[in-house]
């Protein structure tokens, strides 16, 4: 007889300090980039990387810890040719705060007992991946007989995807993984052999439910992956997983990526690797990420973490992305607070996301307000793909709602790849059915969204 297990894959989420001096790394934006060597000499620093492509003048440098770090920053700031001087922070998993995220005996997913497998775009998929609320709350099946996103690039800015899972394989291209410097984006590298091998040996016909251990959001970090807990909807194998079990951020790239997949199911998806297993990155590998989006032919790109503190180093990259006709779309967070400072989804031009239940009721983690918002789209008990070759988990939190949405603007520039931002963001939003709650424009309903482009062409 079989044993339901539980496996855990904790909030992903980070601080990120903008301000202090501690850290021994900075991002140094020069006017010149052909100056670096003679700056470097000059401050007394040493170039750790130079960002490439659009990024190009962007260096990350790290300057000598002790008395003197305070007066070399000074001086950095005040050189001519150094146009700005940020903290090239750490993003890492916070503690654990004590409340948890869902109310205690809030529901979460129902048993299911649907065990059967289904035909989708050339994969042969779990059946309630398809079929679940979230899909029938915004309209995907109607949405596809219209679109499907084919031809359209969406870039998922993460901890990167399983490149060998039977569903997103044939969808995958022009990744890379900033955390290592090698083109790919695959998230397996976070994990042993043996974890690898456990994932792979999984079929849907062992699927289970099981319920998952609640955690939260510690509200003193500043940027986070926006995953508030997960469920992985098990297989016999996860015995060994416990035993040995993976990064708490593993799997967080996969998820969102099969979400953008099951809205735009022949779009092409760009795996970016800017955070590490464990829920850590630095803000220059998510800046170039934004870069490299943009250099190599993504039209969407989805952000599922965010920030309470700006910064004018990413800032300025989704600047450059708005100003190259790439559409970003990032999560609004989970600290369930009315908010107007939480970044990238503050920047103007940007698709911010919120989440909903499957009764049109703000998630009780979200943030909201109407200043932030944009859309609204379901982030609880969300039903995905999971690394392995063909494992699912369900997911709370604004990160799930976000690729939801990225996959209905994919739809959108299939009908006219040629449409600008504000076209694509307005027909999302005059097509999303109006729920108040500080929720922006409301949930999005991609049939509308798809009519009202279609007829304002």
């Amino acid at each position: 007889m079989k044993k339901d297990l539980i496996f855990r894959a904790c909030l992903l989420a980070a601080c990120l300090v903008l301000p202090g001096f501690a850290d021994d790394h900075y991002i140094v934006r020069l006017s010149n980039a052909a100056s670096i060597g003679q700056v470097a000499s000059q401050h007394g620093v040493n170039v750790v990387k130079a960002l490439t492509g659009s990024a190009a003048g962007l260096f990350v440098v790290d300057v000598p810890r002790g008395p003197l770090s305070t007066s070399i920053l000074r001086s950095l700031m005040a050189d001519p040719m150094v146009a700005a001087v940020e903290a090239d922070s750490q993003v890492s998993l916070p503690e654990l705060a004590g409340e948890p995220v869902r109310p205690a005996g809030q529901a979460t997913l129902p048993p299911l007992f649907d065990t059967q497998n289904t035909s989708y775009y050339g994969a042969t998929v779990w059946d309630p991946y398809v079929n679940q609320p979230a899909t029938w709350m915004i309209g995907v099946e109607m949405a596809q007989w219209a679109s499907t996103g084919q031809g359209v690039v969406v870039a998922v800015i993460d901890t990167g995807v399983d490149p060998n899972n039977l569903v997103l394989q044939p969808v995958l291209t022009g990744g890379y993984d900033f955390t290592r410097n090698v083109s790919g984006g695959s998230e397996m590298a976070d994990v042993s052999q043996s974890t690898t091998e456990v994932l792979d040996q999984s079929t849907t016909e062992v699927l289970d439910y099981v319920n998952a251990v609640i955690l939260t959001l510690n509200q003193s970090t500043t940027e986070v992956l926006d995953q508030s807990t997960t469920e992985v909807l098990d297989q016999s194998t996860t015995e060994v997983l416990d035993q040995t079990p993976p990064p708490a951020a593993f799997g967080h790239g996969t998820m969102t990526a099969g979400l953008v997949h099951l809205v735009a199911p022949q779009a092409q998806l760009m795996p970016l690797k800017a955070f590490s297993g464990s829920g850590t990155a630095d803000l220059s590998a998510v800046v170039q990420a934004i870069y490299y989006a943009v250099d190599n032919g993504a039209d969407v790109i989805s952000m599922s973490f965010s920030a309470t503190e700006s910064s004018q180093t990413l800032q300025a990259a989704v600047q450059f992305a708005v100003q190259q006709g790439v559409l970003p779309v990032a999560a609004v967070g989970n600290a369930g607070i009315q908010t107007n400072q939480i970044y990238p989804a503050g920047y103007p031009s940007v698709v911010a996301v919120a989440s909903v239940n499957d009764q049109d009721q703000r998630s009780t983690f979200s943030n909201y307000g109407n200043t932030l918002v944009t859309l609204a789209a379901p982030g609880e008990g969300v039903i995905t793909t999971y690394p392995g070759t063909n494992n699912y988990a369900a997911g709370w939190g604004t990160s799930f709602s976000t690729p939801l949405v990225a996959g209905g603007a994919a739809l959108l520039y299939q009908l006219n790849p040629t449409a600008g931002l504000s076209v694509v963001e307005s027909a999302l939003t005059n097509g999303a059915m109006n729920i108040g709650q500080g929720l922006g424009a409301g949930l999005v309903n991609l049939p509308c969204s798809l009519w009202n482009f279609e007829s304002h062409r």
